[in-house]
C-alpha cells in the first residue's frame, strides 16, 4: 500500500476524520527533561517524533472509539489485545520448531494481527456501508477480503464459517432435544 513520505501510516484507516492531537499527562514525581533542554539529542526532533506517537496514539484511539460503538468520554483507551497465547499457537503452526521467538517478536506478531483484523474489519464496514447497511455480515467480510486482495484465503473462510454454522446448529438442535424431552417418552400410560 502506497502512502507519500510526508505522513505517517496510520494503520490504512484513511477514511477516519484526523483527531486532535492528545497530550501526555506527567506521572507525579517524575519528571522528564526540562524544555530547551537537548538531552537525547535536539529538542526539536524528539517534539515532532512524539507528536507523531502522540498522533497515531490519537488515530488509535479515535478508531478503538469508533470501532467499539463509542466511548463514555473520559473512561480511557480501549485495549484491543488478542490472546498472547493464541497468536502464539497460530504462529507455531507455520514457523519450523527450532526457531525462538523473542518477547518482542511476540509483541510485535500480536499487534499485527490486531492490525490486520482492525483494517479488514473497516474495510467491511465500508461495505456494509455500500450496501446500506449498519450490520456487517460475513458476506461484507469476504468482499473485504477481495478488496484487499487477500482472496487466496476466502476458500478457506468460506470452509471454516460453513464448521462454525454446522456447530452451531448441532448445539441449537441439541438444546431443543433437551428441552422436549427423549422421543417417544412425552406421553405414559396408566
Amino acid at each position: 500500500m502506497d502512502h507519500p513520505p510526508h505522513q505517517p501510516f496510520h494503520g490504512g484507516f484513511h477514511h477516519l476524520p484526523p483527531q486532535p492531537q492528545q497530550q501526555q499527562q506527567s506521572t507525579p514525581g517524575k519528571r522528564g527533561p526540562k524544555k530547551g533542554s537537548t538531552r537525547g539529542g535536539s529538542s526539536a526532533g524528539n517534539r515532532t517524533s512524539h507528536q507523531q506517537t502522540v498522533s497515531a496514539s490519537a488515530s488509535s484511539s479515535s478508531l478503538a472509539n469508533s470501532t467499539s460503538g463509542g466511548g463514555d468520554g473520559g473512561e480511557g483507551e480501549y485495549s484491543f489485545d488478542l490472546p498472547r497465547s493464541n497468536v502464539l499457537r497460530v504462529i507455531r503452526r507455520i514457523i519450523p520448531d527450532e526457531v525462538q521467538l523473542s518477547n518482542d517478536t511476540k509483541l510485535a506478531f500480536s499487534k499485527a494481527a490486531v492490525v490486520f483484523i482492525m483494517y479488514l474489519t473497516a474495510t467491511a464496514q465500508e461495505q456494509a456501508t455500500k450496501h446500506k447497511r449498519s450490520t456487517l455480515t460475513a458476506d461484507d467480510v469476504l468482499e473485504a477480503l477481495d478488496e484487499l486482495e487477500l482472496g487466496e484465503y476466502k476458500d478457506e473462510m468460506v470452509r471454516t464459517l460453513n464448521q462454525y454454522r454446522q456447530s452451531q446448529k448441532a448445539k441449537k438442535e441439541k438444546t431443543t432435544s433437551k428441552k422436549r424431552g427423549p422421543k417417544g417418552d412425552d406421553v405414559e400410560e396408566m
